[in-house]
Protein backbone atom coordinates (compact mmCIF):
# COMPACT_ATOMS: atom_id res chain seq x y z
CA UNK A 1 0.00 0.00 0.00
CA UNK A 2 1.40 3.81 -0.76
CA UNK A 3 2.48 5.19 2.45
CA UNK A 4 0.74 8.35 0.72
CA UNK A 5 -2.68 5.95 1.17
CA UNK A 6 -1.81 5.05 4.93
CA UNK A 7 -1.48 8.62 5.91
CA UNK A 8 -4.47 9.25 4.85
CA UNK A 9 -6.30 6.67 6.17
CA UNK A 10 -4.17 7.55 9.76
CA UNK A 11 -5.73 11.33 9.24
CA UNK A 12 -9.47 10.34 8.48
CA UNK A 13 -9.19 8.13 11.64
CA UNK A 14 -7.88 10.81 13.65
CA UNK A 15 -10.41 13.32 12.22
CA UNK A 16 -13.33 10.87 13.23
CA UNK A 17 -12.48 10.28 16.19
CA UNK A 18 -12.13 14.30 16.91
CA UNK A 19 -15.42 15.11 15.22
CA UNK A 20 -17.28 12.28 17.51
CA UNK A 21 -15.79 13.24 20.45
CA UNK A 22 -16.86 17.25 20.06
CA UNK A 23 -20.43 16.10 18.70
CA UNK A 24 -20.58 13.98 22.01
CA UNK A 25 -19.83 16.93 24.14
CA UNK A 26 -22.14 18.98 21.98
CA UNK A 27 -25.38 16.71 22.63
CA UNK A 28 -24.46 16.42 26.27
CA UNK A 29 -24.31 20.71 26.40
CA UNK A 30 -28.05 20.52 24.51
CA UNK A 31 -29.80 18.33 26.96
CA UNK A 32 -31.41 21.09 29.07
CA UNK A 33 -31.67 23.75 26.50
CA UNK A 34 -33.75 20.65 24.75
CA UNK A 35 -35.97 20.26 27.70
CA UNK A 36 -36.25 23.78 27.95
CA UNK A 37 -37.74 23.82 24.62
CA UNK A 38 -40.01 21.06 24.81
CA UNK A 39 -41.43 22.74 27.88
CA UNK A 40 -41.95 25.81 26.97
CA UNK A 41 -41.38 26.15 23.18
CA UNK A 42 -42.82 22.82 22.10
CA UNK A 43 -43.17 24.15 18.25
CA UNK A 44 -39.53 25.03 17.68
CA UNK A 45 -38.78 20.92 17.68
CA UNK A 46 -41.22 20.54 15.04
CA UNK A 47 -38.84 20.00 12.36
CA UNK A 48 -36.51 17.39 14.68
CA UNK A 49 -39.85 15.93 15.28
CA UNK A 50 -40.60 15.50 12.06
CA UNK A 51 -37.31 14.20 10.90
CA UNK A 52 -36.34 17.28 8.44
CA UNK A 53 -32.15 17.76 10.59
CA UNK A 54 -30.68 14.43 8.94
CA UNK A 55 -28.01 14.72 12.31
CA UNK A 56 -30.72 14.69 14.93
CA UNK A 57 -29.48 17.55 16.08
CA UNK A 58 -30.08 21.42 15.71
CA UNK A 59 -27.97 23.91 17.62
CA UNK A 60 -28.75 23.28 21.28
CA UNK A 61 -31.92 21.31 20.27
CA UNK A 62 -32.06 17.16 20.11
CA UNK A 63 -33.89 14.74 17.94
CA UNK A 64 -36.58 12.57 20.01
CA UNK A 65 -34.32 9.47 20.07
CA UNK A 66 -31.31 11.06 21.36
CA UNK A 67 -33.11 12.99 24.20
CA UNK A 68 -34.88 9.67 24.89
CA UNK A 69 -31.73 7.75 25.40
CA UNK A 70 -30.20 10.96 27.34
CA UNK A 71 -32.80 11.36 29.83
CA UNK A 72 -32.50 7.23 30.55
CA UNK A 73 -28.79 7.77 30.89
CA UNK A 74 -29.63 10.82 33.08
CA UNK A 75 -31.99 9.09 35.19
CA UNK A 76 -29.58 6.17 35.71
CA UNK A 77 -27.38 8.77 36.91
CA UNK A 78 -28.99 9.94 39.18
CA UNK A 79 -30.64 6.50 40.45
CA UNK A 80 -26.72 5.42 40.87
CA UNK A 81 -24.84 8.63 42.80
CA UNK A 82 -28.19 9.47 44.61
CA UNK A 83 -28.11 6.13 46.72
CA UNK A 84 -31.15 6.85 48.78
CA UNK A 85 -33.40 7.40 45.74
CA UNK A 86 -36.58 5.14 45.83
CA UNK A 87 -34.50 2.04 47.55
CA UNK A 88 -34.68 2.00 51.51
CA UNK A 89 -37.55 -0.04 52.35
CA UNK A 90 -39.61 2.92 53.25
CA UNK A 91 -40.41 3.60 48.96
CA UNK A 92 -43.24 1.47 47.62
CA UNK A 93 -42.44 -2.11 46.53
CA UNK A 94 -42.43 -1.40 42.89
CA UNK A 95 -40.25 1.58 42.83
CA UNK A 96 -37.80 -0.22 45.08
CA UNK A 97 -37.67 -3.01 43.66
CA UNK A 98 -37.17 -1.00 39.93
CA UNK A 99 -35.00 1.46 41.09
CA UNK A 100 -32.68 -1.09 43.02
CA UNK A 101 -32.33 -3.20 40.42
CA UNK A 102 -30.91 -0.65 37.67
CA UNK A 103 -28.93 1.09 39.78
CA UNK A 104 -27.46 -2.41 41.10
CA UNK A 105 -27.02 -3.43 37.30
CA UNK A 106 -25.41 0.02 36.67
CA UNK A 107 -23.08 -0.16 39.55
CA UNK A 108 -22.12 -3.74 38.27
CA UNK A 109 -21.24 -2.27 35.02
CA UNK A 110 -24.28 -4.58 33.65
CA UNK A 111 -24.74 -2.62 30.43
CA UNK A 112 -27.27 -5.18 28.86
CA UNK A 113 -28.61 -5.49 32.38
CA UNK A 114 -29.62 -2.01 32.80
CA UNK A 115 -30.72 -1.46 29.56
CA UNK A 116 -33.50 -4.39 29.87
CA UNK A 117 -34.65 -2.88 32.98
CA UNK A 118 -35.63 0.25 30.89
CA UNK A 119 -37.36 -1.42 28.05
CA UNK A 120 -40.33 -0.51 29.54
CA UNK A 121 -39.97 3.41 29.17
CA UNK A 122 -39.17 3.01 25.75
CA UNK A 123 -42.57 1.02 25.79
CA UNK A 124 -44.32 3.15 27.50
CA UNK A 125 -43.01 6.03 24.87
CA UNK A 126 -44.30 4.31 22.01
CA UNK A 127 -47.52 3.76 24.22
CA UNK A 128 -47.86 7.34 24.23
CA UNK A 129 -47.18 7.72 20.31
CA UNK A 130 -49.45 5.14 19.11
CA UNK A 131 -52.42 6.94 21.83
CA UNK A 132 -51.13 10.47 20.06
CA UNK A 133 -51.70 8.98 16.22
CA UNK A 134 -54.70 6.87 17.60
CA UNK A 135 -56.30 10.74 18.45
CA UNK A 136 -55.79 12.13 15.46
CA UNK A 137 -57.43 9.01 13.80
CA UNK A 138 -60.06 9.49 15.68
CA UNK A 139 -60.67 13.33 15.12
CA UNK A 140 -60.15 12.40 11.57
CA UNK A 141 -56.87 14.73 11.20
CA UNK A 142 -53.65 14.11 9.24
CA UNK A 143 -51.13 12.23 11.17
CA UNK A 144 -48.15 10.17 10.50
CA UNK A 145 -46.94 7.47 12.65
CA UNK A 146 -43.26 7.70 12.83
CA UNK A 147 -44.11 11.68 14.22
CA UNK A 148 -46.46 10.74 16.47
CA UNK A 149 -44.39 8.02 17.86
CA UNK A 150 -41.38 10.72 17.87
CA UNK A 151 -43.89 12.76 19.34
CA UNK A 152 -44.25 9.75 22.21
CA UNK A 153 -40.59 9.70 22.62
CA UNK A 154 -40.52 13.73 23.34
CA UNK A 155 -43.39 13.62 25.82
CA UNK A 156 -42.29 10.57 28.00
CA UNK A 157 -39.28 12.12 27.85
CA UNK A 158 -40.13 15.36 29.48
CA UNK A 159 -42.46 13.55 31.99
CA UNK A 160 -39.55 11.81 33.72
CA UNK A 161 -37.62 15.04 33.79
CA UNK A 162 -40.50 16.58 35.23
CA UNK A 163 -40.70 13.25 38.25
CA UNK A 164 -37.98 13.29 39.00
CA UNK A 165 -36.76 16.27 41.41
CA UNK A 166 -40.68 15.61 42.79
CA UNK A 167 -40.12 11.95 42.78
CA UNK A 168 -36.91 12.59 45.18
CA UNK A 169 -38.24 15.22 47.07
CA UNK A 170 -41.51 13.28 48.21
CA UNK A 171 -39.22 9.95 48.87
CA UNK A 172 -36.35 11.71 50.95
CA UNK A 173 -39.10 13.95 52.83
CA UNK A 174 -42.38 11.46 53.04
CA UNK A 175 -40.22 8.59 54.67
CA UNK A 176 -42.31 5.78 55.82
CA UNK A 177 -45.46 7.56 55.27
CA UNK A 178 -44.92 7.72 51.35
CA UNK A 179 -47.91 5.80 49.49
CA UNK A 180 -47.94 4.43 45.78
CA UNK A 181 -51.32 7.06 45.20
CA UNK A 182 -48.89 9.72 46.28
CA UNK A 183 -46.49 8.88 43.49
CA UNK A 184 -49.52 8.13 41.05
CA UNK A 185 -51.04 11.53 41.53
CA UNK A 186 -47.66 13.10 40.94
CA UNK A 187 -47.53 11.29 37.36
CA UNK A 188 -51.31 12.65 36.56
CA UNK A 189 -50.89 16.15 37.60
CA UNK A 190 -47.74 15.77 35.09
CA UNK A 191 -49.29 14.51 32.03
CA UNK A 192 -51.95 17.04 32.96
CA UNK A 193 -49.98 20.01 32.77
CA UNK A 194 -47.38 19.20 29.51
CA UNK A 195 -48.54 16.57 27.88
CA UNK A 196 -52.32 18.33 26.19
CA UNK A 197 -49.65 21.53 25.60
CA UNK A 198 -46.65 19.42 23.59
CA UNK A 199 -49.54 17.44 21.95
CA UNK A 200 -51.52 20.72 21.16
CA UNK A 201 -48.05 22.69 19.82
CA UNK A 202 -46.80 19.19 18.00
CA UNK A 203 -50.44 19.04 15.98
CA UNK A 204 -51.10 22.52 15.67
CA UNK A 205 -47.74 23.43 13.89
CA UNK A 206 -46.70 20.07 12.84
CA UNK A 207 -49.83 19.09 10.91
CA UNK A 208 -51.44 22.62 10.61
CA UNK A 209 -54.57 21.70 12.52
CA UNK A 210 -56.58 24.28 13.50
CA UNK A 211 -56.41 25.94 16.85
CA UNK A 212 -60.01 23.80 18.18
CA UNK A 213 -59.01 20.50 16.53
CA UNK A 214 -54.97 20.70 17.93
CA UNK A 215 -56.94 21.16 21.32
CA UNK A 216 -59.47 18.60 20.60
CA UNK A 217 -56.60 16.00 20.05
CA UNK A 218 -54.49 17.11 22.69
CA UNK A 219 -57.14 16.86 25.43
CA UNK A 220 -58.40 13.11 23.83
CA UNK A 221 -54.41 12.03 24.19
CA UNK A 222 -54.45 12.88 27.59
CA UNK A 223 -57.74 11.32 28.37
CA UNK A 224 -56.90 8.42 26.29
CA UNK A 225 -53.10 8.50 28.54
CA UNK A 226 -54.82 8.34 31.79
CA UNK A 227 -56.77 5.56 30.98
CA UNK A 228 -54.11 3.47 29.53
CA UNK A 229 -51.96 3.90 32.52
CA UNK A 230 -54.97 3.15 35.03
CA UNK A 231 -55.12 0.28 32.99
CA UNK A 232 -51.80 -0.66 33.61
CA UNK A 233 -51.13 0.55 37.06
CA UNK A 234 -54.19 -2.28 37.96
CA UNK A 235 -52.79 -5.20 35.98
CA UNK A 236 -49.18 -4.59 37.65
CA UNK A 237 -50.58 -4.02 41.01
CA UNK A 238 -52.79 -7.54 40.28
CA UNK A 239 -50.01 -9.54 39.15
CA UNK A 240 -47.67 -8.51 41.87
CA UNK A 241 -50.31 -9.26 44.24
CA UNK A 242 -50.38 -12.78 42.68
Amino acid sequence: MDPQDIDIEEKNFAGNVDRAVVNLGLVFLAIVPTYFYLVFRPKSMIPLLRGEEPHARHGLKLGPGLTFVFTILLLLAVGYFIRDIAGDASSTADTARASSGIRAAVSEGNLWRSIILSLPLYFAALTVGVIIQLSHVIMRKKAELTHSISAGLYSLSTLLILILPIGIFSERFAAENTRPDIVFGIVIVAIFAILPWQVFNFSKQGYGHSTRSAAAIALLTMFLSIIAMTAFGATLAAFTES
